[in-house]
């Protein structure tokens, strides 16, 4: 009984995927409504980067390496985040 079984644990972090969809989407309309669209996204990118920032220190996965065969998709990965923001 006190064993979390894989079902349960993806029935977890899907609805943490929901909540995080739930507050992404009410700050972006909250700030929308007051400032220009830079100035929301700015604002959510910085919300984003500290909550991923503080998750990955708490996992320690900062100790790791980034390899240098895998900078081109990180590169990449972070242009097509850029694109899919502004349009």
């Amino acid at each position: 009984m006190g064993e979390i079984t894989n079902n349960i644990r993806g029935a977890i972090f899907m609805s943490l995927a929901v909540l995080g969809y739930i507050l992404n989407d009410t700050t972006i309309k909250y700030f929308a409504a007051e400032l220009p669209i830079f100035q929301t996204i700015f604002i959510r990118g910085f919300l984003v980067s500290v909550l991923i920032g503080t998750l990955c220190l708490k996992s320690k996965v900062f100790k790791k390496g980034i390899r240098k065969k895998e900078l081109p998709l990180i590169f990449l990965r972070s242009a097509l985040d850029l694109f899919a923001t502004l349009f």
